[in-house]
């Protein structure tokens, strides 16, 4: 079974475990649970979903209590809770633009939003709100965590090393072609230096971001944390070289009379590679054994192509060094996790031009879409500056042309999703039935936008699926068309009053656009 069956099983399955479990508990708000099984599987990994998972735990935890200030404050005076509102906005926006703790920041906004404006700010009702988000959130959690341990679990030590071991074999690889070109084989002769294609290091971004998941699944990876991201570094320093050699023999800047050395060096280097990809890729230990010396031929070799791959070797010698390391204590915590990350303060100051553009753009689709709820009357209450504000700051961070698909994929699955609600939904009257209604939706979905450039509409299509069908999921099932056609028409005005936001914002500052 494919890879993406799997995933789309155990989606469908954690998802219905959820929906079923509330209804059993007697819980109003169904879809809450439902909804944080959908985030948490928007993930590569297991760890990156329980490290989201924690976030929306912590997130809705600090956005209660900062919902809670905000109705003992502003619950008489609108405009004054307006204003505040705006400006948390604008600081949970910058936050949340954090590639580590961006969710939780997420979470809090959202939460805060939810509680004011569900309801009505009355404080009785915000409190049963708080506590049941909580209990939806805990059971969501706990949903997906049961169904992505136990069937078909995948390990984040196993993504980890299968990325490794397909960098290390497209290096090893282009290493080979490297040596090939340096001893004019006939494989390349009259071939143009550009046949040889530099390393994509992007891969390396994501192998750091999985040392920083949490890695209570992975014995190897948890206790000799700080040896594999040296191990990283060092790898990331060895290959930065060998694509900067890449790129000189691409421009002809071979030194012809240090060829027989630069090969010497050239297949110890892809000696090294081979060494580590069997570590790696069959966990092939014995070949650690024995680290050899980096070369040192400055006397025979001076030009600055020699030294890129004497660095390229040095680097890939301590990168084996690292690893043997890290294999040798696999079974003792060596008390030391490293720096995996730059401090968070400190990363508050990176890109702040590009962090403040998004932040206008979401505080003025917000305000925007308070003046419409102002002066138009548009049905239901609190739900549309609560959608207005959920969609303008999560999906306000987009480009105005990103937003056409989303639109698009919107009317596709709401029209899908209202024709079931109103042919099929009725008919279903056993909880089994209902089950299996969300089972082979979200499995259809999932396995039908599994492709990389429809991740999106994954996303989409679930949420589209819960908010439209909630009246289905409560105790006491009603099926009242006036509800889902509203949120319809709530969300249809809230994402074109976000796109004129954004759109105004862009021309606006038409350069600052450019460079986000």
């Amino acid at each position: 079974m494919s890879t993406a069956n799997k995933q789309a099983i155990k989606v469908a399955l954690s998802l219905t475990l959820a929906i079923v479990s509330a209804l059993a508990l007697g819980w109003d708000k169904v879809y809450w649970s439902a909804l944080t099984v959908i985030i948490m599987a928007n993930n590569e990994t297991y760890g990156h979903s329980i490290r989201k998972g924690r976030h929306r735990v912590l997130g809705t935890f600090f956005g209660i209590i900062l919902a809670f200030v905000a109705l003992q404050l502003f619950s008489q005076a609108h405009i004054a809770f307006i204003a505040c509102y705006l400006l948390f906005a604008a600081t949970m926006c910058y936050l949340a633009d954090d590639q580590y703790n961006g969710y939780l920041f997420r979470t809090i906004f959202t939460v805060t939003s939810i509680i004011c404006f569900s309801s009505g700010f009355n404080g009785d009702l915000s409190f049963n709100y708080a506590i049941l988000r909580i209990q939806e959130t805990l059971l969501g959690v706990f949903c997906f965590s049961a169904v992505f341990t136990f069937i078909w679990p995948v390990r984040t030590e196993q993504v980890f090393f299968n990325g490794l071991a397909k960098l290390l074999a497209e290096a090893k690889q282009q290493a080979k072609l490297l040596e090939q070109h340096l001893t004019k084989s006939s494989d390349l002769a009259g071939e143009p230096a550009e046949a040889i294609q530099e390393l994509d290091l992007a891969a390396l971004a994501s192998l750091k971001e999985l040392l920083s998941l949490p890695l209570s699944d992975s014995y190897l990876l948890r206790y000799q944390q700080a040896h594999w991201q040296h191990f990283i570094e060092r790898l990331e320093l060895s290959l930065l070289q060998l694509n900067q050699a890449i790129t000189m023999a691409n421009r002809g800047q071979i030194p012809s009379q240090e060829v027989p050395v630069l090969v010497v060096v050239l297949q110890r280097f892809i000696g090294r590679l081979e060494r580590l990809l069997l570590a790696v890729d069959k966990l092939d230990v014995s070949v650690l054994d024995k680290v050899d010396e980096a070369l040192s031929l400055t006397d025979q070799a001076s030009s600055d192509f020699a030294q890129q791959l004497l660095a390229a070797d040095s680097y890939a010698a301590e990168a084996l060094q690292r690893i043997r390391e890290a294999y040798r204590r696999r079974w003792r915590h060596n008390g030391d996790i490293g720096e995996k990350t730059q401090p968070w303060l400190k990363r508050l100051a990176n890109d702040v031009e590009r962090r403040m553009l998004l932040v206008y753009k979401v505080v003025f689709s917000i305000g925007v879409g308070f003046a419409l709820w102002i002066f138009i009357p548009l049905p239901g209450s609190f739900i549309f500056p609560m959608l207005s504000a959920s969609f303008s700051f999560n999906l306000g961070i987009y480009p105005s042309e990103a937003l056409k698909p989303i639109f698009w994929g919107f009317i596709i699955s709401a029209t899908l999703v209202l024709t079931q609600f109103v042919l099929l939904l009725p008919t279903l009257s056993e909880i089994w039935q209902l089950a299996a209604f969300y089972f082979i939706n979200t499995l259809v979905i999932w396995r039908g936008c599994s492709a990389p450039e429809l991740k999106a509409y994954q996303m989409i299509g679930t949420q589209m699926l819960l908010s439209l069908t909630m009246g289905a999921m409560s105790a006491t099932p009603h099926y009242d068309m006036n509800s889902p056609f509203t949120m319809v028409l709530l969300i249809l005005i809230s994402l074109m009053t976000l796109r004129f936001s954004v759109m105004f914002i862009e021309q606006l500052l038409p350069l600052k656009s450019q460079q986000a």
